[in-house]
């Protein structure tokens, strides 16, 4: 049987292209972010294989920030190195917050919800049932608590 609706813990790049992916099948979903906005603060190089990302079905296009052909690795005392030049394109050093707000986009244009300024602090499974607590912060700055039930 497939799920109606789902929860999803982090708007990172997993967390909505899942999303993106669930949404445009029909599913109801329901993204937790913790900071108030998408894509900030970085957390990652943003290094990608072109393969990689042209397997996600994703165009990266404006958040190129630089192509990779190769890499130059020093030793230790920097008097040795090690020059690998594929004589190709192999992956893309993105911009992730550029990035991360255009998988967004796509995210909440299949359907999604997104909630941001909402931590997750608790989860438990009883009796078939997801009990998921989160602290969610108001535009004036004070906190509530949310608990939200979700059937397995």
């Amino acid at each position: 049987m497939e799920p109606k609706e789902t929860v999803v813990v982090g708007a990172g790049p997993t967390g909505l292209m899942f999303s993106r992916i669930a949404s445009h099948k029909g599913v109801e979903v329901y993204v937790l972010e913790e900071h108030r906005e998408i894509g900030v603060p970085n957390h990652c190089a943003g290094l990608v294989s072109i393969p990689g990302i042209a397997n996600l079905n994703i165009n990266p296009g404006p958040a190129i920030q630089n192509v990779v052909r190769g890499a130059v690795i020093f030793s230790p005392s920097c008097k040795h190195k090690l020059v690998i030049d594929r004589g190709k394109k192999e992956a893309y050093v993105l911009n992730r917050e550029i990035f991360d707000k255009e998988i967004y986009c796509q995210a909440i244009s299949s359907g999604a919800h997104v909630k941001t300024r909402s931590k997750v602090l608790d989860l438990k499974l009883k009796h078939d049932y997801w009990y998921i607590t989160v602290s969610y912060t108001h535009l004036r700055a004070h906190e509530t608590s949310l608990h939200l039930v979700c059937r397995l």
